[in-house]
């Protein structure tokens, strides 16, 4: 067996979780939910669920089904308001996220978008919008509608956000 084996196996659990911290961030006031981490709320709640481990596609399959069922469900709804909760009695609790780990393309790909978002000067770049503001981007540049003053701005703006995400994750 090599020292790296590929693993092929994941907890179907994150994606039950992730879904169901949008829902429910969705439904705080705006002014509250940009101070709530998704990553830290899933995280709190992720700890407090029971793992739903498959390695292929007929345990997953079995896995969600049981994920299903209203006792889990229910339990799923309550860690992720609790992890909320959790979050929000400290937002100004400063915390450094995890990076993905070396060598993994999931590593490569966050570099990359980071990369971007440097060169683009944009923030909050993710691989939904990813596309549509490269594309807005080059169309400005190509029209000649940025102007120094307006990429002086989006540098501040960038700053700021940068310096706001750090601070309340």
């Amino acid at each position: 067996m090599s020292e790296h084996p590929t693993e092929h196996y994941r907890n179907l659990m994150e994606n039950l979780v992730k879904p169901e911290v949008v829902r429910q961030l969705k439904r705080l006031p705006d002014r509250l939910e940009r101070f709530i981490d998704p990553a830290e709320v899933a995280t709190h709640a992720l700890n407090h669920l029971p793992p739903l481990y498959a390695s292929s596609e007929e345990g997953a399959r079995l896995q969600l089904h049981r994920a299903t069922e209203d006792p889990l469900k229910e339990q799923i709804c309550v860690a992720v308001r609790r992890g909320i909760a959790a979050v929000q009695r400290d937002p100004l609790r400063s915390s450094t996220p995890l990076e993905p780990e070396e060598g993994t393309e999931e590593r490569t790909a966050h570099t990359a978008l980071h990369q971007l978002e440097d060169l683009l000067q944009q923030g909050e770049l993710n691989w939904n919008n990813v596309v549509s503001v490269v594309r807005y981007t080059l169309l400005q540049a190509l029209e000649g509608e940025l102007t120094p003053q307006q990429v002086a701005k989006i540098e501040q703006r960038q700053s700021r956000r940068s310096r706001d995400r750090h601070r309340y994750w």
